[in-house]
């Protein structure tokens, strides 16, 4: 998976807003903290692609 395949912070507030998700929803089915949810749309942290 390169950069081209990950979501920005912009896409990610984007679908959640389309699904009607919170952040703690989407933490929740991503088995993420909020806190890592928030970070990264805020622009504090970066995804990192898992193997």
């Amino acid at each position: 998976m390169d950069s081209r395949d990950l979501l920005s912070a912009d896409q990610s507030r984007a679908a959640r807003a389309l699904l009607n998700w919170s952040r703690v929803r989407l933490a929740a089915k991503a088995n993420l903290s909020e806190m890592t949810i928030s970070d990264f749309e805020n622009g504090f942290r970066k995804p990192r692609p898992h193997n």
